[in-house]
């Protein structure tokens, strides 16, 4: 478990560093956003590295010329697909600033046919619902091997475009690094709310939603878990939790069995 004095050393890291000072206007947007601008780049190093995170092997490098990636496409963060067509080849759904639920994967798992790779690039890699995700349909990875894979992939950039890329691989690392230091906290003290000199330094780098999202994750899924154990039926009843005016909450929505257009909450 990490110090107090760590944990500063690693938000003291991230003050430092402009990448994550550009992230704070929109924290997904500015990933996905990041990684177009390496598609834009270089194709055939970006293609390499969408090949190492869907976990195949030169499959979209082979289609540099028939394939094109797009941000917010159907509302997916970042998805590639056929020149041309609308068929979805691979799709990259961020999670920097929200904690991953089952329904809303499952709904995105809905929306597309075929052979289309999913891929979960989550800051949380021990999310409550984590077992409830078809490993068959998403793949999750964190943003500790995005920066891995990326510096792979994009080794022989050279000049003022790497000082771009190695203060973002900086960045997420650094990020990654202070959520699992967080969650480890969390598990070695097995807390539950947020603590409040956590919270107060998160607050100084305007990291206190995440923090806030994180802890009342856990509230969530322990009020999931002890519905479940009581033998409620969980078909109609979403347990999640969320941020709203300045403050973490849980949400728990039971749809009316008689009523079906009707949902309390």
């Amino acid at each position: 478990m990490a110090t107090n004095q760590q944990k500063q050393n690693a938000l003291d890291a991230l003050n430092v560093n402009p990448m994550f000072h550009m992230s704070l206007a929109s924290k997904e947007l500015f990933h996905s956003n990041f990684l177009y601008w390496l598609w834009k780049l270089d194709a055939s190093m970006f293609l390499t590295l969408l090949d190492k995170l869907s976990e195949r092997k030169d499959y979209f490098f082979n289609m540099i010329d028939t394939i094109e990636v797009k941000r917010e496409y159907q509302h997916f963060d970042l998805c590639v697909r056929k020149k041309g067509t609308n068929e979805v080849l691979l799709v990259i759904e961020n999670k920097v600033k929200s904690i991953p639920y089952v329904e809303q994967l499952n709904e995105y798992t809905g929306k597309l046919d075929g052979e289309c790779k999913k891929v979960l690039l989550t800051l949380m890699q021990n999310f409550p619902d984590k077992e409830n995700v078809e490993k068959d349909k998403w793949i999750i990875t964190d943003y500790n091997l995005l920066a891995t894979r990326i510096k792979e992939c994009f080794s022989s950039i050279t000049g003022p475009k790497k000082i771009f890329i190695d203060h973002y691989l900086e960045f997420i690392k650094q990020l990654n690094g202070l959520v699992k230091e967080w969650l480890d906290d969390y598990k070695n003290r097995k807390l539950v709310l947020l603590n409040e000199d956590i919270h107060n330094a998160a607050y100084e780098l305007r990291l206190h939603d995440l923090y806030g999202k994180l802890c009342f994750s856990r509230v969530a899924a322990l009020l999931k878990q002890e519905l479940v154990k009581a033998g409620v039926d969980m078909d109609d009843i979403s347990v999640s939790s969320s941020y709203s005016d300045q403050m973490p909450l849980f949400d728990v929505t039971i749809r009316n069995v008689i009523d079906t257009k009707t949902e309390f909450i």
